[in-house]
């Protein structure tokens, strides 16, 4: 049955592609050579793509904003063959088991999200006390791109990247720019918001604001959210630049997904947080590289009367150099404290890591590209934890890269597992992970294909388990282990220079860690413009998935179809984004039905850049 609804999906794709007529304008849809791009890979280094001997996706911050309709992880659903991302209501994901924007690439990521480092201009951010991301801040109106690791990448990323690497680059503020958005549509759900940025001189300013809301596509589904973030760039000479940035976020919400609520009283959480960072940069021909200081902070708030306070903060640094066309180096170090307090036990934890590394870019011949690294890390638990990583391309013909690596990551434990609730173990260690990858990217003007198959080998994994010498019941201990495998392939084609198809399918065996790791995910979409109109129609198939571990709690297949269409002038869009097109029936967690079909519609004003 799936192999004939890949065919009839194909079909389908192929007669509208044939039968398509555009006019020839202004080409919007990209494309690239092996040969002459140059990945910033996750603001830590940069390489020619042809020499990169991993698997990296980069989204676009104007297909962001174009495309999802309330965060950036919906876009990383569409273009990251792997990814699959745990939606449970119309706007914003809240905290939680099912919140936080559970995400999993490869089949690594967590409940909640703890397996997948989540960065914010090059620097870790995460909630202090559970150790997971919150993607509720981020925002889409000031993303430049969003760079996408994929595999165990802790020799350069650290703790938390077991399974991979998302990182929100923001734009820049020294940029003339006005931009206003409205947003309204379906179950009471709308968004505004205004963005400034100003050039003086040498300095950029910016702010922008923002408020999103939905009633919910059911009773207890509804989210409220307001968004401040202010940035100032300094441009000190050719060489130097200063940044700082700051963002405020305010969240409510209520998630009946959430079993503690007999009454039907609702569950919600109120959610503040703050966070900022100061960048220093420094780019020259042979040097090039940046220092951070930067802090999370947050007050949480729930229903069934959990409050805390948590905090991270930390400083990072790292360079690469360039000696000559053949040979860079990129090193680096970071200090990292985090933790809180909750009316748990109504004390403060604090933990600390730090941890040095380095990466060796070499090219023997010249069509031969190595690279190795290593990282050391400590924490203050008394962990040490070594993360090596290996891997060569091979560029034997022009658009053609031939690649393969292994990796290895690391997840150090977090305060919640350590010390809060009965569950808790002062003794654990870190989870550990090595990843195995080979692949192939072909690349020529109207077309690109890369096919990649890869292994990971998880061990210590912190699972809750039946406690020996009760009490509690359980406790958590590294006691699992498991060997995940896997294909995927993503073909991109340029039918005619206005009209492009993508298609993405994968493939996965996630041994016993079933839960949200679907076996099959098929995904397609269609981009196009026709004069001033512009339009995507994007589909997903999921094949078995379960809401449970050991292939429990099995939910339906289920295929959800999208359609985006704009109409642009050089300094307003207007859109409609109809979700769930067909308004097909399915389900994410057991007994919880997804968002049936919904439409937003709404304009963007733009002035300047």
């Amino acid at each position: 049955m799936l192999i004939i609804m890949h065919y009839r999906l194909i079909v389908l794709l192929s007669f509208l592609l044939t039968t398509s007529s555009f006019a020839q304008e202004s080409d919007p849809l990209r494309h690239y050579v092996l040969e002459d791009s140059v990945l910033i890979v996750a603001n830590r280094y940069s390489i020619p793509l042809s020499r990169e001997t991993n698997t990296i996706e980069t989204l676009d911050g104007a297909d962001i904003r174009r495309l999802a309709s309330h965060s950036l992880l919906e876009v990383l659903q569409w273009q990251v063959p792997s990814a699959y991302v745990t939606q449970t209501r119309l706007a914003g994901f809240g905290v939680g088991s099912y919140g936080t924007g559970a995400v999993t690439l490869r089949g690594m990521g967590g409940k909640p999200n703890t397996g997948i480092a989540v960065m914010v201009d090059g620097h870790p951010d995460f909630m202090g006390i559970f150790g997971h991301p919150l993607p509720d801040v981020y925002g889409m109106d000031d993303i430049e791109r969003v760079d996408v690791v994929l595999g165990p990448a802790s020799t350069v990323f650290g703790s938390s990247a077991l399974g991979g690497v998302v990182n929100i680059v923001g734009s820049p503020a020294r940029r003339n720019l006005l931009r206003v958005a409205m947003e309204g549509g379906t179950f009471g759900t709308y968004s505004g918001s205004l963005n400034v940025s100003r050039i003086l001189g040498s300095h950029g300013v910016q702010l922008t604001l923002g408020r999103s809301a939905t009633d919910g596509h059911v009773e207890q589904t509804d989210f409220r959210a307001s968004r401040i973030q202010a940035g100032w760039d300094w441009m000190i000479n050719p060489n130097w630049q200063l940044s700082l940035r700051s963002r405020y976020v305010p969240s409510r919400f209520d998630d009946p997904t959430r079993t503690s609520d007999p009454a039907g009283l609702g569950t919600w959480g109120d959610i503040r947080r703050g966070m900022g960072h100061i960048t220093l940069k420094n780019s020259t021909d042979e040097l090039a590289g940046s220092t951070q200081v930067y802090f999370n902070a947050g007050h949480h708030e729930f229903a069934d009367g959990f409050v805390s306070d948590d905090r991270t903060y930390g400083v990072s640094t790292y360079q690469q150099w360039k000696a000559g066309e053949r040979f860079s180096i990129a090193t680096g170090g970071d200090m990292i404290r985090f933790g809180g307090e909750s009316n748990v036990n109504n004390t403060d934890y604090e933990l600390s890591s730090a941890g040095v590394y380095a990466l060796g870019m070499y090219s023997p011949l010249s069509k031969v590209h190595l690279r190795a690294g290593l990282r050391y890390q400590y924490h203050s638990i008394g962990l040490a934890s070594f993360a090596p990583s290996a891997g060569v391309s091979i560029t034997p013909i022009s658009g053609l890269r031939v690649y393969a690596n292994a990796q290895s990551g690391f997840r150090h434990p977090s305060v919640r597992e350590l010390y809060l609730f009965p569950p808790s173990n002062p003794d654990l260690k870190e989870e550990r992970s090595v990843g195995y990858e080979a692949g192939t990217e072909y690349v020529i003007r109207h077309a690109s294909l890369r096919v990649s198959v890869f292994r990971n080998d998880i061990r210590d994994m912190i699972a809750t388990v039946a406690n020996p010498t009760p009490p509690p019941p359980i406790r958590f201990l590294n006691s699992d282990e498991a060997t995940l495998t896997g294909i995927e392939a993503s073909l991109r084609v340029r039918i005619i220079p206005y009209l492009q198809a993508q298609l993405a399918w994968s493939s996965l065996d996630p041994d016993q860690l079933t839960a949200f790791n679907p076996e099959q995910q098929f995904k397609y979409a269609i981009f196009g413009k026709l004069r001033s109109v512009r339009f995507t129609l994007a589909g997903q198939y999921v094949h078995k998935l379960f809401a449970g571990n050991d292939a429990t709690l099995k939910l339906p297949d289920y295929h959800i179809l999208d359609f985006t269409i704009s109409w642009e002038t050089p300094w307003a869009e207007l859109h409609v984004k109809a979700h769930n097109l067909l308004n097909r029936e399915y389900y994410v967690l057991p007994n919880y039905r997804a968002p049936g079909a919904y439409v937003l519609t709404g304009i963007t004003l733009t002035f300047g850049d």
